[in-house]
């Protein structure tokens, strides 16, 4: 392995860091507004460049051992599954009388999507030659039964969407666009529109208004059906058992995968890494560098508080009950207690935070310890009773140990008795 300890690399988005350590096959890199792990050398693929040019070569060249490794073991998993395939397919032909075999001979669990509070669920929905005149009004739509009067599977969900749920836009093969909806769906009248097949479906429908985000470089997808394939053996998965659409309209998008079509789709499409939800499943949100922007978290947790509106409400109950270290700040003589995690991020909320896959107290407490000049949190007794005594005014009882069974730690911030005006 190249020893890049010390070594300046470049990211397509964070800009000039520095190598500051290596543990196996992973580097970390300060840069000016984050320290970010990264794994070698695959990293050096799409997202990293070494500065020096000299070990260019060197690093190419693990990275090509790297990706024939990777290769040679896709092609043993293909060939594993095939032969799991075969003796499936046995098995089924053997049961064939039976009812609840399905008549494609397949045998699926359940997606289980489960809605996480504050995070994004992902969907991917096939528009064919409708997806103009949606893109172009902004809004996804189905209807709510057949001419025959049932129902489907992909026409219902889109009762399941949110505000800040991600929606991949495909037509005709390639993923064209990435869109956030802006609200749940509403009844809506069949759009018939001059462009795009409308009548074929009942007038009676449903509809999502989203913001797209058009791909100026579309992703093929059928390009990917080796990452496809890991992820779609669940019912009423997008993509059938070749990797190919499924008859359907909109469908559940394993998290997982959603992450890498984002990340095929950054490749080409830089601006994704400015829309704040996309971006902090790509890349994270920044840590804080002053009081201000620390004060200003603190303020949103206050006001998710102080609405006792849900999902906010019991969101930051939960985000204080469930904390490790605190930044415990004095107000009028009372003590109220922030958790790192989240006021440690710039301008944070609940959807930033969840949709943020890289959060780690071990990025945002130096952070905090950084802008308060103090260092890392310690443990404190008479803070620790005055977080027990805020807990019990918010109406549940204050865990004994944090996360992990990990001692509370906090920074006090006193005499701050107007600092909400501040």
């Amino acid at each position: 392995m190249v020893n890049l300890l010390g070594e300046k690399v470049k990211h397509k988005t964070l800009g000039i860091g520095t190598v500051t350590s290596i543990e196996g096959n992973y580097i970390t890199i300060e840069f000016s507004s984050r320290t970010s792990k990264f794994t070698y050398p695959m990293a050096f693929e799409k997202f990293l460049t070494p500065v020096d040019p000299t070990i260019v070569d060197a690093i190419a060249a693990e990275l090509n051992d790297a990706i024939e490794a990777e290769t040679q073991k896709k092609a043993e998993e293909a060939a594993r599954r095939a032969a799991e395939e075969e003796q499936r397919l046995a098995a089924l032909q053997e049961k064939a009388n039976k009812k609840s075999v399905r008549k494609t001979g397949t045998s699926k669990k359940e997606s289980g999507v489960k809605r996480i509070l504050g995070q994004s669920l992902t969907y991917l929905v096939f528009q064919g030659d409708t997806y103009d005149e949606e893109c172009s009004g902004q809004f996804i739509w189905a209807p709510k039964y057949t001419k025959a009067g049932g129902r489907c599977h992909h026409w219902d969900r889109l009762l399941e969407v949110r505000p800040g749920d991600i929606i991949f836009h495909c037509s005709n093969g390639y993923i064209r666009a990435i869109s956030i909806a802006k609200e749940s769906c509403v009844d809506s009248a069949r759009p018939d529109k001059t462009s795009g097949d409308w009548t074929q479906w009942e007038k009676d429908g449903r509809r999502v208004d989203c913001e797209y985000y058009v791909l100026e470089v579309p992703v093929k997808h059928g390009d990917h059906k080796d990452v496809i394939l890991e992820y779609c053996n669940v019912r009423y998965a997008p993509f059938d058992k070749d990797g190919n659409g499924n008859m359907g309209y909109l469908f559940d998008l394993d998290r997982r995968l959603a992450t890498y079509f984002l990340e095929a789709a950054a490749d080409d499409n830089e601006f994704l890494y400015d829309v704040p939800i996309i971006s902090g499943m790509l890349i994270g949100i920044p840590t804080i560098t002053s009081m201000d922007q620390l004060l200003d978290n603190c303020r949103v947790l206050d006001e998710y508080i102080a609405s006792k509106k849900d999902p906010e409400y019991s969101y930051a109950l939960n985000l204080i009950k469930r904390g490790t270290c605190f930044v415990a700040i004095q107000t009028d003589g009372e003590y109220k207690f922030y958790p790192s995690r989240f006021v440690g991020y710039q301008d944070n909320s609940m959807s930033k935070h969840e949709n943020n896959e890289w959060k780690d107290g071990k990025e945002t407490n130096p952070a905090i310890g950084s802008v308060l000049g103090v260092g890392a949190p310690i443990p404190n007794a008479a803070l620790e009773a005055s977080y027990k005594e805020y807990c019990r005014k918010l109406g549940f009882e204050a865990k004994d140990k944090g996360a992990f069974g990990v001692e509370h730690k906090y920074w006090e911030i006193r005499s701050k008795s107007n600092w909400q005006d501040s």
